[in-house]
């Protein structure tokens, strides 16, 4: 299972993103810091969705959390940009976890 995005998010800014190779029911969240902004269960073999970024967090860290039924979890996060940069975020980190570790494992 992988999480992948064209641009890194922007304040004030819708953030794309595309999970591939999970299995069977995925659980995905996205949070600004350790404030949840976005949760939702897809079952498709390509999820597509977006997340509105808060125009209140660049320099914040945005995280996706990507949890399929057969226990793997993808973390990806980003630095949330200034509006004004266009959109070059920094990657903080992408960690992948199997079953036995917590579903939701927040980084950071």
């Amino acid at each position: 299972m992988f999480i992948q995005t064209l641009k890194p998010p922007v304040a004030g800014q819708d953030f794309s993103f595309s999970i591939a190779g999970a299995n069977g029911v995925t659980r995905i969240e996205v949070h600004v810091n350790d404030r949840r902004i976005l949760r939702f269960i897809d079952n498709t073999l390509l999820c597509r969705a977006a997340a509105h970024v808060p125009a209140d967090s660049a320099g914040q860290t945005l995280t996706v959390v990507a949890s399929d039924e057969n226990g793997n979890c993808r973390n990806l996060e980003y630095q949330i940009s200034e509006a004004d940069t266009q959109g070059r975020g920094t990657p903080v980190s992408a960690r992948h976890h199997r079953r036995g570790n917590m579903r939701f494992r927040m980084v950071g």
